[in-house]
């Protein structure tokens, strides 16, 4: 009886921790107090929107992701909330730092800001550790 409650627990533990996408709607904005570069959060003419956002989930929940576009630190995100920031046109680069025991290094993605196109990421951490920038369709 002991191993029955002990594996469901651990496999209700496992669904509870997987990392999922979350939709721009249902994402949060991350709060003022942790942007560190409001310039990019102003729509310019030479500049297209971005969307990042980070899965919700149980997976690294104790841990901020910072982000950086061009090796400039944007904001900390927690799971669920997002960023709709507007970098120069052109080819960017997004990178991605995990912090406090969560940490492992940082990740970065190529994107290409092109005018009238929406580029959206999510930031992803998986049970074993690993953690990523990907592009999304949600």
């Amino acid at each position: 009886m002991k191993k029955i409650v002990f594996l469901g627990l651990m496999s209700f533990t496992l669904i509870g921790c997987s990392s999922s996408p979350v939709s721009n709607d249902a994402a949060v904005n991350v709060p003022e107090q942790r942007i560190y570069n409001q310039d990019i959060f102003v729509k310019k003419e030479n500049s297209e929107m971005v969307i990042i956002k980070r899965d919700k989930g149980f997976v690294s929940s104790a841990c901020s992701d910072s982000l950086f576009v061009d090796g400039v630190k944007i904001a900390d995100l927690n799971p669920a909330e997002k960023v709709v920031i507007y970098p120069l046109l052109g080819k960017r680069i997004f990178s991605m730092v995990a912090n406090g025991v969560c940490g492992g290094g940082m990740v970065e993605v190529e994107g290409d800001v092109e005018k009238s196109q929406v580029l959206t990421y999510r930031i992803a951490h998986s049970l074993n550790g690993g953690y990523g920038i990907y592009r999304t369709a949600f």
